[in-house]
Order: C-alpha cells, then sequence, then structure tokens
C-alpha cells in the first residue's frame, strides 16, 4: 500500500511525502502507483522549477516527497489543494491500495 501523508502548517498543507509500493501490480506495470508519482513530480516540478518557491524536495527509491518552507503555503495552496483532491480521487478508486494521512513526516 502507498501512504501518501499530508504535512499541515497552521492549517495549511505544507508539503507531502509519498512512500511505499501500492502492490495493484508488479513494479513496472502498476498503474496506480504510476499515477501517483506522476502527480507527485508534477506538483513538485511546478512548485520548484517553474514557481520557484523555496522548498526541500527528493526522490528516493520508493519515497518522493516536498515540503515548502515557512511562509509560501499560501502561494502553493491551490496547487496543493488540486494534488489533495486528485490523490483522494485515486485513493476512492483504489481503496485498498492508498492510504491518505494528515500529519507530520520525516524527511519530506
Amino acid at each position: 500500500m502507498t501512504r501518501v501523508t499530508f504535512r499541515l502548517r497552521e492549517g495549511r498543507i505544507s508539503g507531502f511525502c509519498l512512500e511505499g509500493h501500492s502492490n495493484y501490480a508488479e513494479s513496472g506495470n502498476d498503474i496506480v502507483c504510476a499515477a501517483l508519482s506522476s502527480a507527485a513530480y508534477l506538483v513538485i516540478n511546478t512548485i520548484t522549477d517553474v514557481m520557484s518557491i523555496p522548498s526541500s524536495a527528493s526522490a528516493e527509491d520508493g519515497r518522493i516527497g516536498i515540503t515548502i518552507e515557512k511562509g509560501y503555503e499560501e502561494k502553493c495552496r491551490e496547487i496543493m489543494r488540486g494534488f489533495e483532491i486528485h490523490i483522494n480521487a485515486l485513493k476512492k478508486q483504489y481503496p485498498k491500495h492508498i492510504k491518505v494521512i494528515y500529519g507530520g513526516f520525516k524527511n519530506a
């Protein structure tokens, strides 16, 4: 199961972390993992490369995430909200393969 953890700061999403394999299919053929990864990369690239928002992003084996620097949450509100809606829609489609958590996490 892939865990999607949203970091909250003062009621706003300030980052996220995706970790784990969804186990929908074998690695390399898993449409759930592909959809999650693609959405995460789109958001991270938009925040870092298009909007130039100070943040800390990382992608390692089985884990991808971003943490927005304090004070920039409002500038990222719409894209983070869109990502949250997208992730929760995927969770409705694949409830056995995605878990959504709201709270802190270590090392985005």
